[in-house]
């Protein structure tokens, strides 16, 4: 018989403690680095298309600023545009004046997100990727719906209350709608035109100054862009703010 002496069992019993420790934090780097993984791709493919059509948005400016007509092609692009940017409703006529009025304020909403607030609101709002509505609807950025049926009914929904959380086909449709939220809602005006400040200026698009209008992003007000500044420099994510993962978050455009 082998017998053990209180100290010795001690001992084993931190060392069961700080494998199981040592497991635990893998596991966490494992997430995380999955996280980041999944989501680099998606967001170097979605501000690399707004990048894109910020290049065809400033030559059709061009064409406006020296006075010359705009071809069929462009007129059907910028309507699109304008549509997909809040600006015009789909069965609306679009005249040469409306045109004229609207490409700065389409300006203003077409542009890019830095990866590293995309990263720090994605891991924030979906706790890493593994909550609830991250696994059964892609939504990765807390976005509400109201059309019943639309999303998740929140099991700790207050009674009377309406909203669903969104669902969507995948991660890239959770982003595309994320990305539109921030560059169309009237709360994060404050945020797009500190992006445009910053690009007139000629000055990088980084995360850590852009989240700094994200007070009204979350219910914990003020305490939330620090929460994300954090985590954004924990982690090491001020280059996502840089090309490839943002080709144009660098300098006026």
């Amino acid at each position: 018989k082998i017998f053990l002496s209180n100290l010795n069992i001690l001992f084993i019993v931190l060392i069961i403690i700080k494998a199981e420790t040592a497991l635990a934090d893998l596991s966490v780097k494992e997430k995380k680095k999955n996280f980041v993984e999944s989501f680099a791709p998606i967001i170097t493919e979605i501000n690399k298309d707004i990048c894109n059509n910020r290049n065809i948005l400033k030559k059709i400016n061009n064409k406006v600023q020296n006075n010359k007509n705009l071809s069929r092609k462009d007129k059907s692009w910028v309507k699109k545009q304008f549509i997909y940017y809040g600006l015009l409703s789909d069965n609306q006529d679009l005249s040469v004046d409306e045109i004229n009025s609207k490409l700065p304020e389409l300006s203003l909403r077409m542009d890019v997100i830095p990866g590293s607030m995309v990263l720090a609101q994605g891991a924030t709002e979906s706790a890493w990727g593994t909550s609830r509505f991250a696994k059964e609807g892609y939504n990765y950025f807390g976005q509400w719906c109201y059309t019943p049926g639309c999303g998740i009914v929140p099991k700790a929904r207050p009674k009377g209350k309406n909203y669903e959380v969104q669902k969507f086909a995948d991660l890239k449709a959770s982003m595309q709608a994320y990305f539109k939220n921030l560059n169309t809602h009237a709360n994060y005006q404050e945020f797009r035109q500190l992006r445009a400040k910053e690009r007139a200026a000629g000055t990088p698009i980084t995360g850590d100054v852009m989240v700094k209008t994200l007070n009204s992003y979350a219910e914990i007000g003020d305490k939330y862009p620090k929460q994300l500044s954090q985590m954004m420099k924990d982690n090491d994510w001020a280059v996502y703010d840089k090309p490839p993962y943002c080709p144009c978050c660098e300098g006026a455009m």
